[in-house]
Parts: structure tokens; C-alpha cells; sequence
């Protein structure tokens, strides 16, 4: 039987997630990327699907031209 992640406040708190993770009002299974602008399905990887979605190439982006600011 398949499952789906809730997500954790926990990660708000997590150095690599804080700046950019947000809270997805509408769905607790999943997250929001406030530098993208997406909502992170995050099935059942849970927190692995921030990992990956951190490594994307439009999330580097993003945080490169934060960073430039």
C-alpha cells in the first residue's frame, strides 16, 4: 500500500531547507520552494524530495541570483 509523506516542521529548521522551504497551505503532503515558486510533491521520499528538488538546475539558479543580490 502506498503512502504519502505529511510534511515536517522539523525541516524548517534544517540549515539546507530554511532559507528557501516553505509550509504548502493547501496540502500537508506537500512543500513549497519559496525562491521557485513550486509546489514539491513529496510522495513517499518525504525529505528527499527537497534534496532533489536542491539540486535542480532552476533552484541553483535561483539561489545563485539570490545570492548576487
Amino acid at each position: 500500500m502506498s503512502t504519502s509523506t505529511q510534511f515536517n516542521s522539523e525541516w524548517l529548521k534544517e540549515p539546507q531547507f530554511s532559507s528557501w522551504v516553505g509550509v504548502d497551505t493547501n496540502s500537508d503532503a506537500r512543500a513549497r520552494c519559496i525562491l521557485c515558486g513550486v509546489k514539491i510533491e513529496l510522495g513517499n521520499m518525504g525529505r528527499q524530495a527537497l534534496v532533489s528538488h536542491s539540486k535542480g538546475k532552476k533552484h541553483i539558479n535561483k539561489e545563485q541570483m539570490t545570492m548576487k543580490i
